[in-house]
């Protein structure tokens, strides 16, 4: 409530006894003023505090932004200095860099870390910027996983592969043995069976025989068909 309103208050109490209706009037345009000037101020605030969490979200992202020196609420300089410390001072080999198994990576207090060095160049460039030199073991090792991830990512798409490839032929050969099977005169439930025993699902209608099995090692099980009528 500003002086502004306590003066048209206490003129409003004065006018109720001379004109009522004025007084009321007055008293109650000044009441909605003073409410309206309140809820103007919350709506501010909000504003304010949600424009502030998204800059510090940012900083995150865009720490090298020469905007984030501008903010006088807090020193950007020694926040992170103070990040890069923490993230030097936990590097402990080339382990450390697997986002997937490292504690630090995991870390709550940490999760954003991964924003604000996504990469070596990244580190390199914020170590620039506060005109200080990068580990060099951290790089180095930082090089190496990542020589490793490389092989590792090869290494497990050529499996995938393979294991799709096993499971092709698994089909092809489920699909001689039926028809194998069938000639030597044994009955449809008993092959069925049989397949089943080898973990694939089948189904028959109208004589078309459906094979399926599932390779679970190929980033995300997938499912491998074979039909065909003997």
């Amino acid at each position: 409530m500003t002086k502004t309103h306590i003066f048209f208050l206490i003129v409003a109490a004065i006018l109720v006894f001379v004109n009522p209706l004025i007084g009321f009037a007055l008293f109650f345009l000044t009441a909605f003023s003073i409410g309206n000037k309140e809820d103007r101020e919350v709506m501010q605030s909000r504003e304010d505090e949600n424009q502030h969490y998204d800059l510090m979200v940012d900083r995150w992202y865009y720490p090298l932004d020469k905007k984030f020196l501008k903010i006088k609420k807090y020193n950007h300089i020694q926040w992170l200095t103070d990040r890069v410390d923490d993230f030097e001072k936990n590097y402990k080999g080339v382990s450390f860099f697997d986002k997937k198994n490292s504690y630090y990576w995991s870390d709550v207090k940490n999760e954003n870390t991964k924003n604000l060095f996504p990469s070596k160049s990244k580190y390199k460039k914020i170590c620039k910027f506060l005109s200080r030199s990068p580990v060099p073991e951290l790089l180095e090792d930082w090089d190496l996983f990542l020589e490793q991830e490389v092989e590792q990512k090869k290494y497990d798409q050529e499996y995938m592969l393979g294991s799709l490839e096993d499971k092709k032929r698994e089909l092809l050969e489920a699909k001689s043995l039926v028809i194998k099977l069938l000639k030597e005169g044994h009955s449809r439930q008993s092959i069925e069976q049989r397949l089943r025993d080898q973990f694939l699902n089948v189904s028959v209608k109208n004589e078309e025989w459906v094979i399926t099995g599932t390779s679970p090692f190929t980033g995300g099980a997938k499912t491998v068909r074979v039909t065909f009528t003997p």
